[in-house]
């Protein structure tokens, strides 16, 4: 019976139930069942995902870690796995001895940004390069996304939506934007750029809202103010709020003890993309992510530029960079 009503709570509520007595171990118990169902419908071994997850620092994200979150919502059918800077062949290493997968072959060239080092993780949606595998009989696919980054999370927090920045680690589940996620009828945030349009896929919003996600474009319409003005409380819902990592507004959940803090690589800090309006104009601010304590102009009088690299596919026929390349960092 107990299990039965589990099964519909999301991620935070769950962390409510673990506070009280005797609930703690049946709770956490069940964060494991409901990973481990996750990773077994794509055909991998449990355990040694799990085993890979926590010592590579890999992750699930994308629509596999929002059912987790917030059971549901929608039924995926693939694999997001998102990995730190070259800490990638543990993963592929796991992915190609299971049978079944094979690698899809896919043309890359190597790109040159120059960047500040404030600015370094903003290119590319965060991404370096990303691997695809498809199972040969269930169709299934995985992907796995090497982040620019030491955390595996800086892709994440270019997602088009809020509702989809969750992540599953090798010792529990992480929500960062639990509260949008709360109600049965969730939540969403936009995560504005400067060419949203071009940068998601065709429709991938709507998608969300045919089930049942309410999107909110601007988060004034929620809330007077930003973050100045915006109650404590309410800031993890605030589009204009710097966030980070370890924040008070983020769940984190182990199913496996000791619990120990959400150490994910580096800290992270991020602002979602947003609009500025005054004087009777629109303006759009571009999503931010950098390392938390990241002061490098405090340190330095002079401004500092570095060239960040990152592999970008080719089309098959033209031989050119193919304009899937800017937007496939999204689930």
């Amino acid at each position: 019976m107990v299990n039965s009503v589990l099964e519909y709570l999301p991620l935070r509520s769950l962390g409510y139930l673990a506070t009280l007595p005797y609930m703690d171990h049946i709770v956490r118990d069940h964060l494991r069942r409901r990973i481990e169902s996750t990773i077994a419908a794509s055909g991998l071994h449990v355990q040694n995902t799990l085993s890979m997850m926590e010592q590579s620092g890999t992750v699930i994200s994308g629509s596999a870690a929002l059912e987790i979150a917030a059971p549901g919502l929608c039924s995926p059918n693939d694999l997001n796995l998102y990995c730190p800077l070259e800490s990638y062949s543990d993963a592929i290493d796991l992915i190609t001895q299971t049978d079944g997968y094979i690698a899809e072959q896919e043309r890359t060239t190597t790109v040159a940004a120059r960047r500040t080092p404030f600015s370094k993780l903003n290119v590319n949606n965060g991404v370096r390069r990303m691997w695809k595998f498809r199972h040969i009989s269930t169709g299934r696919r995985i992907t796995l996304t090497e982040s620019l980054s030491p955390s595996p999370l800086a892709p994440i927090f270019f997602f088009h939506l809020t509702s989809l920045m969750n992540c599953v680690t090798g010792r529990g589940a992480v929500s960062f934007y639990p509260e949008m996620s709360e109600k049965y009828t969730v939540q969403a945030l936009i995560n504005r750029s400067k060419n949203f349009e071009t940068i998601h896929r065709p429709l991938e919003v709507s998608k969300w809202t045919d089930r049942g996600t309410t999107i909110i474009p601007d988060c004034a319409d929620t809330h007077p103010g930003h973050p100045s003005s915006v109650t404590r409380e309410r800031r993890g819902m605030c589009q204009w709020s710097y966030r980070h990592t370890k924040d008070p507004w983020t769940t984190y959940l182990a199913f496996k003890k000791p619990e120990l803090e959400c150490d994910i690589g580096p800290a992270l800090a991020w602002r979602l993309g947003h609009l500025f309006k005054a004087r009777g104009q629109i303006k759009i601010y571009a999503p931010t992510v950098h390392l938390l304590h990241e002061e490098w102009h405090l340190r330095t009088f002079r401004l500092l530029e570095i060239w960040i690299e990152y592999a970008a596919p080719l089309d098959g026929d033209t031989s050119v960079i193919a304009p899937e390349a800017w937007r496939r960092s999204f689930p």
